[in-house]
């Protein structure tokens, strides 16, 4: 898989789509140094200075994908980052659905799926994973809710290293995804999940206790007298976990 490097970029992802948009056929991965306008789900922006992993693989589709094949694309994605960092560091983290990476309730990575449809179906997967950027030097917002590789191991780790560990991880999980294996990745994303069999609170103060992800793509809720199945675009509505 050809990686195109840049120093600074406004957004792998957009740099990404320009290059589809200029033919390309083939997989490949945009990698940064740094990004001045890193973006986020939900319109959020990614706080993305040097010393930060910033990237975008982008995955040609033979054929168009169902909802539920691009919702497992976010979970298999998230599945590839926790596997890609255990391997290396043997870190403790989970997944705070839909796919924010956490280290002991901070957030150590997180990523974004954009599904391109026009002559030929793309995804692309832009992942942002805070490595030798120390969150001491992060503003005041994100500092309290963010955690960095080399806070947590104490040094500077190769992210090369960690680039090429990620793309095994990611082909790998990809084609889990395209060949269907949903239960499979259903299982493995619920055992790494932060809310799974944990109560929920929504912004209607109602509490739930949390199932876990199905082969739909759906996170599922259930109280006394109520099931609830959310969309990855619902998350926004989870409150705490306990």
């Amino acid at each position: 898989m050809k990686t195109i490097v840049y120093d600074t970029v406004p957004s792998t992802m957009d740099v990404a789509f320009k290059h589809i948009m200029e033919n390309s056929e083939e997989s490949f991965v945009i990698l940064a140094k740094e990004q001045t306008l890193g973006r986020g789900r939900e319109e959020n922006t990614w706080f993305s200075p040097k010393g930060g992993l910033y990237l975008s693989f982008v995955l040609p589709m033979k054929d168009s994908l169902a909802r539920e094949a691009i919702a497992m694309f976010h979970y298999s994605t998230a599945l590839a980052i926790v596997t890609c960092l255990k391997k290396l560091f043997d870190l403790k983290i989970k997944i705070k659905w839909p796919n924010d990476i956490h280290y002991e309730g901070k957030k150590l990575a997180g990523l974004l799926i954009e599904y391109i449809s026009s002559k030929q179906d793309f995804m692309i997967v832009g992942i942002g994973i805070n490595v030798n950027n120390r969150t001491e030097e992060f503003p005041d917002h994100i500092q309290r809710n963010a955690i960095s590789l080399i806070d947590i191991i104490r040094k500077e780790s190769n992210i090369n290293r960690i680039v090429e560990e990620l793309k095994n991880q990611i082909l790998r999980n990809s084609s889990l995804t395209l060949n269907q294996k949903f239960q499979h990745i259903v299982n493995q994303f619920n055992q790494n999940c932060i809310q799974y069999m944990k109560t929920i609170v929504l912004k209607n103060n109602k509490k739930y206790n949390c199932e876990g992800i199905n082969v739909a793509g759906r996170l599922i809720l259930t109280s006394e007298k109520t099931k609830k199945e959310l969309e990855i675009h619902e998350s926004k509505d989870l409150v705490s976990y306990s």
